[in-house]
């Protein structure tokens, strides 16, 4: 009865459970609590931090997510260390049409071609990438990663739903009168936002906390973007769910989290093999410091010393 209805409406009000049932059973449709929940971006800007590399000590391994627009390629490069503790290194925008091959090439650049200096003395590059084709550009996307598949960069495609695994066993795909195939990955991203957003909720630096720069294109709108969806619950013929809603236009800097997250466990590195390897560099680095070539060098420390860890190192 409709005075029934009413009553119950008037009810629910008072307690969001009650609301939950009578905008499922009353109503019959699916209950959202638009409140959500998600992280503020006002917090992670103010504990950016300046590094004292380009990539801090404990990155081990850099990897990438790519997100695909219809004008531009979005970037960000993630340094990954001991127990999944992650720094950005940066978040690069590459302006240009998909469709073309100029952004294509730039991609190149940042993904093969760059090289990016470790605070140990070392240069690093990307050692993995993954890149969305779920946009308007499938096709470029496939013939990139099809290519490249040897430099473990790799064509993704986001999965709803709470429960799926993080990356899935590969499907070969193709596109359009296009007979070669390519591996397509495919993401549980619901499980990995709420990996990020967890990491993104730590106060304090250690396992799965993640570090950001202080760079000028890390900036308020770059958090807006990473903290862009909530998750929402919702009921549905009397059963509780949660799915993850975008509260603003703009998401990439997350979508390119999440992405990267999936290069690092595509890539599964040896992480304490590489820690190894950054500590046999940071003694060499000590050997050929300017104060023990001092001790070395006694008849013209200054000069001898300074040069050569000055060529060393550029």
């Amino acid at each position: 009865k409709w005075s029934e209805i009413v009553s119950d409406f008037v009810d629910a009000q008072k307690d969001s459970q009650l609301l939950r049932v009578f905008v499922n059973t009353s109503l019959g449709e699916t209950f959202e609590d638009d409140a959500g929940e998600g992280v503020e971006s006002s917090g992670l800007f103010a504990r950016r931090e300046r590094y004292a590399a380009e990539v801090p000590a404990e990155a081990l391994a850099l990897v990438a997510g790519v997100d695909v627009q219809d004008d531009r390629l979005e970037v960000s490069c993630y340094g990954f260390g001991l127990r999944e503790q992650q720094w950005l290194i940066f978040h690069q925008v590459i302006w240009g049409d998909p469709g073309g091959n100029s952004v294509w090439a730039a991609l190149d650049d940042v993904l093969l071609g760059g090289k990016y200096e470790h605070e140990s003395g070392s240069v690093m590059g990307i050692a993995a990438a993954c890149i969305d084709s779920g946009g308007h550009h499938t096709k470029r996307v496939y013939e990139y990663a099809r290519t490249r598949k040897n430099k473990r960069i790799f064509a993704i495609k986001g999965v709803g739903g709470f429960g799926r695994p993080v990356v899935s066993a590969p499907s070969r795909k193709r596109h359009g009168r296009d007979r070669r195939p390519v591996d397509l990955f495919s993401l549980g991203v619901d499980e990995i936002k709420s990996l990020v957003y967890a990491r993104l909720s730590n106060q304090e630096p250690g396992p799965g906390f993640i570090h950001f720069p202080i760079e000028e294109n890390i900036d308020e709108e770059f958090f807006d973007q990473l903290t862009a969806e909530v998750v929402v619950h919702k009921m549905r013929k009397g059963v509780p769910y949660r799915e993850w809603k975008q509260t603003r236009k703009r998401n990439e800097a997350l979508d390119c989290a999440v992405y990267a997250y999936a290069a690092f466990t595509l890539l599964r590195p040896n992480m304490e093999s590489l820690k190894a390897k950054i500590g046999e560099k940071n003694e060499e680095k000590a050997i050929n410091s300017p104060e023990t070539a001092t001790v070395k060098h006694s008849r013209s420390p200054r000069g001898n010393s300074r040069g050569g860890f000055v060529n060393r190192w550029k």
